[in-house]
């Protein structure tokens, strides 16, 4: 098997005053690889080009790039390069690392904690990492990873998503630990979000039937159908 190559790609040439943005992610999930694609063609719509020089590293974690019984996701070889190479620039100067400062996203499961340790270890010094992976919790256990950590989520009290129950995730997240006696987390949120979504769907999709059996509905293929477009799009508030 041939060596891995990363997926990388200069959107434009590089000059002096660009900021440069850096990356790294995956192709699986669909999660990881639309986040930090949106980053890139985010840059690109919104005519960003002229003011930062993006460089991107696109790999598929399950695969053993070098057939060394390790797949991409815990080989530190093959992160610890991928790492090198964002936080370089194109007039690198090896005696002096901390002098490039590229804006950093990361779309990772478990390997931002090699990622950032590399980066310790070499003097990198970003402008600011932004991580799928930086959730309270991660931080909590990670404190010399991310001194200055400043994180933010759906559960947040600053992020004032609210539905028609809570006012915000915090909000949410409180009422759940009243009543169950324990915290939750960024995927208790989630797992609440969608039921009540899709009542809100259904609601809204009987709105003007007078005499609605969403029952019968769903026990026939064109009952399924009719509901499938009503829901094709999304018109209700979502705390997530």
């Amino acid at each position: 098997k041939q060596q891995l190559q990363l997926q990388s790609q200069q959107l434009q040439s590089t000059a002096s005053d660009k900021i440069p943005v850096r990356v790294i992610y995956r192709t699986k999930s669909e999660f990881f690889y639309s986040t930090c694609r949106s980053v890139i063609d985010n840059l690109k719509q919104q005519g960003q080009q002229q003011y930062v020089e993006v460089q991107e590293f696109l790999y598929d974690h399950a695969e053993d790039h070098d057939d060394n019984g390790v797949i991409n996701q815990f080989d530190e070889a093959f992160l610890n390069d991928i790492a090198d190479q964002a936080c370089r620039g194109p007039d690198h100067d090896a005696e002096h690392p901390e002098d490039f400062h590229p804006a950093l996203f990361v779309c990772t499961l478990t390997e931002q904690d090699v990622l950032i340790r590399r980066w310790l270890e070499t003097g990198c010094r970003p402008l600011s990492t932004w991580l799928t992976a930086s959730t309270w919790g991660w931080a909590d256990e990670n404190p010399e990873l991310v001194p200055y950590f400043q994180g933010g989520g759906q559960w947040h009290p600053a992020f004032t998503y609210r539905d028609r129950y809570f006012e915000s995730g915090s909000d949410l997240l409180a009422y759940n630990e009243q009543l169950f006696g324990y915290a939750g987390n960024y995927d208790q949120v989630v797992s609440y979000a969608i039921p009540v979504l899709y009542a809100q769907h259904l609601i809204s999709a009987y709105r003007v039937i007078d005499n609605p059996d969403p029952l019968a509905d769903f026990a026939t293929p064109e009952g399924r159908e009719r509901l499938r477009r009503d829901m094709l799009v999304m018109k209700v508030d979502s705390i997530f």
